[in-house]
């Protein structure tokens, strides 16, 4: 009897243990596990396990919830993280290509500014160039303007010459016109003699042949003297038509002189104009080739700024493929925490 009391006993605990196990199996966790009495080991190790299954599944159901929460928040941020990198990579690649625009353009800027600095400095040295020949042409107008002024002196000394020789002549033509009243005179003596010697008769044949030749005389002296009024008269003409082409030939020195004084005046005005532009030009040569270097630097900081966007769009485009990789994973964590979460949900705690 008693070994069949044992056996029945085992038999019982063997169900009980049975039924525990078949209500665990089927997600219960909640079952009561009744010891016999203290002796009973396995009971309470099955009790202990029970609780220590209970605390475990839900500790894992607790951690399956939060694994998918997380998960799905991940890969909403994941996927945000994705659409931004995409709105960021067009940005860049949109920048990108407006750095690259801007570089050609700094290259053409930089061209068009050195073409400017070289012309700039061509216009420059011609203007030096200039600067010096009309400092040539001023010196050369001066020294005109002074060889003019010789040349009124001159003028003015011929023309005191020739009034003074107009003088001379009128006081030759007085003298002249003097000796022919005295050849006059001496004709009248002469004819006077020649009267008186044939008065004479015999006596007087020898004066009357010195009167003859003192005639002759008179006559010659009064022909060569109108000869010589009659020069004295060509040269006193030649004098004043001398006197005055010298007076239109001083008018004209004159007017030259004051021709050429302008002009020297206007030269060294232009040559202290051309000075100014030429110092101008100089600056805006110094400003330009300070133009041009800013430029050049600009155009390599807008080379380097679209390499640099360059950089940051394969950076991008690194961050948009690893952040689909992590979102796809991401939502391959929240399956499989959604699964963990499902399976754990068929035990009850």
């Amino acid at each position: 009897n008693e070994i069949k009391n044992n056996l029945n006993e085992l038999i019982s605990s063997m169900e009980a243990v049975t039924g525990v196990a078949e209500a665990i199996a089927s997600g219960n966790l909640q079952v009561k596990v009744q010891e016999r009495s203290s002796q009973d080991a396995l009971m309470k190790a099955l009790a202990k396990m029970v609780e220590e299954l209970r605390s475990l599944v839900g500790d894992v159901q607790e951690n399956a919830c939060i694994l998918s929460e997380s998960a799905s928040s991940l890969s909403a941020v994941f996927e945000q993280m994705a659409g931004n990198s995409t709105d960021m990579n067009d940005r860049t690649n949109s920048v990108s290509a407006v750095a690259e625009k801007m570089s050609a353009a700094m290259v053409a800027v930089s061209a068009a500014a050195e073409q400017s600095n070289t012309n700039t400095n061509t216009i420059a040295t011609a203007t030096e160039e200039l600067t010096a020949t009309v400092a040539e042409i001023a010196e050369s107008a001066e020294k005109t303007h002074q060889i003019t002024l010789d040349a009124v002196k001159s003028v003015n000394n011929a023309s005191n010459q020739v009034e003074n020789l107009k003088e001379a002549a009128y006081e030759i033509s007085n003298v002249i016109e003097i000796i022919i009243d005295i050849a006059e005179q001496t004709k009248l003596l002469a004819l006077n003699a020649t009267i008186e010697a044939a008065r004479a008769g015999e006596a007087g044949k020898g004066f009357a042949v010195v009167a003859n030749e003192v005639k002759e005389l008179a006559k010659q002296t009064n022909a060569a003297t109108e000869g010589i009024r009659h020069k004295i008269d060509a040269m006193q003409g030649s004098t004043e038509s001398t006197i005055v082409e010298i007076n239109l030939i001083n008018g004209v020195i004159h007017n030259v002189n004051n021709f050429i004084a302008n002009i020297a005046a206007a030269v060294g005005e232009q040559a202290s104009t051309t000075r100014e532009i030429a110092n101008n030009t100089a600056q805006t040569a110094i400003g330009i080739d300070g133009m041009v270097k800013s430029v050049v630097s600009t155009r390599e900081a807008a080379r380097t700024v679209a390499n640099e966007i360059a950089a940051v769009s394969r950076s991008s485009g690194e961050i948009r493929s690893a952040s689909s990789q992590v979102q796809r994973n991401a939502k391959d964590l929240a399956k499989m925490g959604q699964h963990l979460k499902d399976m754990m949900g068929k035990f009850k705690v």
